[in-house]
């Protein structure tokens, strides 16, 4: 039996326990959130306000609604959807049952797993990386620092890739979600340093047990010298023998996803619908 779902537009925070981190996301960059709900989920939907018209967007640092894998997530949910919304994008973690209206794209994620021995882990990458960091880990240039908000502002405004996608790129807009994640313990802001030249930052935040990587910004010094090699390379021997799941947090350029191939990640998959 199809569950009925609902679109609400009020204010109300109350949403299911998986999804209060979205929600929580949301509030913080102060971006409108309306209610998806069932008899037994309440989801958040990211959207923005045009005129006469909602679109629902993909937020910044939400990749996709994660429903629990055993959910029997039907059509009725996209029904809904573009009934509520004029134009959008909905993504999840698991497919949409018996949908034919809209074509399905199926998009890849990478994620490391670090419950075992770094070493263990380390032995599993690719030729390359493993040269790279053994070069790395032997000449001793770099440093890893936490670094405050200014500091990654200042370097991701100078030095981030165009190409990265507009919504992403006004750094300065997330200043409140950084902070109050690194003040809830629940983020990392990191700078990595060559010769004590800033060469590279990134923002990773941890939601449960999986720690996303963000934000990473590196300059024409860094990428010469494996500055994200180092980077990873420094986390991931922090997180060993943890139960984190390190979230590469997916890319569609081919030359980002194939430098984190290079490192044996675990694909998982998640699913896309617009409109």
């Amino acid at each position: 039996m199809k569950s009925a779902w609902q679109i609400s537009f009020s204010k109300e925070n109350s949403v299911s326990d998986f999804a209060f981190e979205d929600k929580k996301t949301l509030d913080l960059l102060s971006i409108h959130s309306a209610i998806l709900s069932n008899s037994n989920l309440k989801v958040p939907i990211a959207y923005r306000n045009f005129f006469l018209f909602k679109k629902a967007i993909r937020a910044p640092f939400i990749q996709r609604v994660n429903f629990p894998l055993d959910f029997p997530l039907d059509a009725s949910i996209l029904d809904v959807l573009q009934n509520s919304f004029r134009k959008g994008i909905f993504q999840s973690n698991i497919p949409i049952q018996g949908y034919h209206k809209l074509q399905e794209e199926v998009k890849p994620n990478f994620i490391l797993h670090l419950n075992s021995a770094y070493e263990s882990i380390f032995n599993n990458f690719k030729s390359d990386p493993r040269r790279v960091l053994r070069i790395i880990d032997k000449e001793k240039k770099f440093e890893l620092k936490d670094i405050d908000f200014h500091t990654f502002d200042l370097f991701a405004n100078q030095n981030i890739n165009l190409q990265i996608p507009k919504s992403y790129r006004a750094i300065s807009s997330f200043r409140i979600l950084i902070e109050d994640t690194l003040e809830n313990h629940k983020g990392l802001l990191k700078g990595v340093y060559f010769e004590e030249s800033l060469v590279a930052v990134c923002f990773f935040k941890w939601v449960g047990d999986r720690l996303q990587f963000l934000l990473p910004v590196v300059n024409a010094l860094g990428k010469k010298n494996y500055a994200t090699s180092f980077l990873l390379h420094t986390i991931w021997q922090e997180y060993a023998k943890t139960n984190t799941v390190f979230d590469f947090s997916g890319s569609t350029m081919p030359s980002i996803a194939k430098f984190m191939k290079d490192f044996s990640p675990e694909t998982e998959y998640y699913y896309s619908y617009s409109w």
